[in-house]
């Protein structure tokens, strides 16, 4: 059970949640991104790749190897506010790209949201321990609820199996001990409240 616990944390990890977000919208289609091609999405998502995983994950890395963070984890919230600050700077970065590149809002937006939620979490954090795994999956879940309207391939299979996940991640967790139901609880509510206010920018 905890192997499984640790795998739903590593397979949901917060990093990978931008990257999720883009290839949701590359499978669903929102409208005003549908005459984007296949290569136009390919390139974008290793964009998102390289601006919030790669350089992200290197960065930890590096901490991890110089003994500046106890593990990859970063479970000690007193460790994770220069990680944070890293990971805000390169979604600021690749926000601006995007925007330079005249991307629809849609895509803005939501990237928009991730980096207020982040940005929201690294302040919280200086006092108290927040999940940043219910943050990432949270504002995933709530920016699918609002654009669902703007789909062209409309799946209503995938808002139910977004809040299993998302249930799963809160689960895995509590039950590896890593936060509270208090912080789970927070992190969803800040993830949610974070994208909610990028899509004004719709």
């Amino acid at each position: 059970m905890r192997q499984a616990a640790w795998l739903i944390s590593v397979l949901l990890h917060p990093l990978l949640q931008p990257f999720y977000l883009t290839m949701l919208m590359y499978v669903l289609q929102p409208v005003s991104m549908i005459a984007y091609s296949d290569k136009t999405f390919l390139f974008l998502i290793g964009l998102v790749l390289l601006y919030t995983v790669l350089f992200p994950a290197l960065f930890m890395l590096i901490r991890y190897r110089q003994q500046k963070i106890s593990d990859v984890q970063i479970s000690n919230s007193e460790e994770r506010t220069i990680p944070y600050l890293f990971t805000l700077t390169m979604l600021v970065l690749l926000l601006f790209t995007f925007y330079r590149m005249q991307l629809p809002p849609i895509i803005l937006s939501a990237l928009l949201g991730a980096t207020l939620s982040l940005g929201a979490t690294l302040i919280i954090n200086l006092r108290w321990k927040i999940s940043a795994h219910t943050v990432g999956i949270g504002g995933l879940l709530v920016f699918l609820m609002i654009v669902q309207d703007q789909l062209t391939i409309q799946s209503k299979g995938m808002l139910p199996l977004l809040l299993i996940f998302a249930g799963l991640v809160g689960t895995a967790r509590l039950y590896l001990k890593a936060h509270t139901l208090a912080q789970v609880s927070a992190g969803y509510l800040v993830g949610g409240l974070g994208v909610a206010a990028g899509s004004l920018f719709l």
